[in-house]
Parts: structure tokens; C-alpha cells; sequence
């Protein structure tokens, strides 16, 4: 169970990072495809409410629905930094998003009717950003497998006395 903190910057990771994903979309992609990627557009015609709602379902999934999805699926299971598993994380929520989510919307495989390429790769860099932004407020340290023991506790019978110098 995560504590209070630990819930807070979780929802704040989500926070930046959809505004950030936000400020791609709507300020970076014209610069790229001569249009912004109009995401709360999209959501509103994919579940047939208002452009306002779809705001408002683009913020709650970036802030609460994503971040626990990243910590039931990912934190915890992937080694390395947090934002390098915040970004293996952005990537799968971009996978995701350009294979099944875009084709439903009507913009096809990979954004094909909405920018194609260029479009798509946008949103890579968009879903990175908020992946790795994500990792970096919200993540913890890794799993390593070592073990870590404080000076004062005994050693265990199944720790090694003494690391092999050569060993790799």
C-alpha cells in the first residue's frame, strides 16, 4: 500500500505529465503537421460528449487512471531508473493508444487519417515525455535483487560472507 505522499506524487506525476503531453499536441504538433492533435476533440467524438468533457476525461485519465496503471503493471517489474520505466511506460500507453485506440476513433492505424508519420511520431514523443515525467515525480527505486541489511542486523545464513572480486 503507497502512502499519502506517495499518492500525491503519483497524481501530481500525471498531473505534469499530461500537461505536458496537452502542450505537445495542441503547440508542438502544428509546427510539425499544420494542425494541432486535437485530443480532447477525439475523445469527445469517441465517447459522443463535448469537446469540454473530453478535456475533462483527457485530465482524468492522464492524472489518476494512468499512474495506477503504472504502478499496477510496470514500476515494480521493470529494473532501472524510474524514468526509464516511466518512458517503457509511455511507450506501451502509445502502442496502445496508435494500434487500437486511434483506429476506433477514426483517425486508423497509426494516426494514418489524422497526420500520419509525422503525427504519430509526435504523439511518441508527447507519450515519452509524460512516461518519463511520470517516472521521475512518481517513481521509486527498482528492485535490484540485492540485499540490503542494515549495519546493525546480523547477517542471514543465506548471504555470502564475501563477494568474488571477478565475478560478473
Amino acid at each position: 500500500m503507497r502512502s499519502n505522499t506517495q499518492m500525491m506524487r503519483l497524481a501530481i506525476g500525471g498531473l505534469v505529465g499530461t500537461l505536458f503531453v496537452t502542450a505537445v499536441m495542441y503547440y508542438g504538433a502544428p509546427y510539425l503537421i499544420g494542425h494541432p492533435l486535437d485530443l480532447a476533440a477525439m475523445l469527445a467524438g469517441f465517447f459522443g460528449v463535448s469537446w469540454t468533457a473530453g478535456v475533462v476525461i483527457h485530465f482524468v485519465d492522464g492524472t489518476f487512471v494512468f499512474p495506477a496503471a503504472y504502478v499496477a503493471s510496470v514500476e515494480r517489474s521493470l529494473v532501472g531508473p524510474p524514468w526509464v520505466r516511466g518512458g517503457l511506460f509511455g511507450f506501451g500507453l502509445w502502442l496502445l493508444l496508435e494500434a487500437a485506440v486511434m483506429p476506433l476513433a477514426g483517425s486508423g492505424f497509426f494516426s494514418a487519417q489524422a497526420g500520419g508519420a509525422i503525427a504519430a511520431l509526435t504523439s511518441l514523443g508527447g507519450h515519452l515525455g509524460y512516461g518519463i515525467i511520470l517516472g521521475l515525480i512518481a517513481g521509486t527505486p527498482a528492485a535490484t535483487g540485492t540485499i540490503v541489511r542494515r549495519p546493525s542486523e546480523p547477517r542471514r545464513a543465506e548471504e555470502p560472507r564475501h563477494r568474488s572480486r571477478g565475478a560478473a
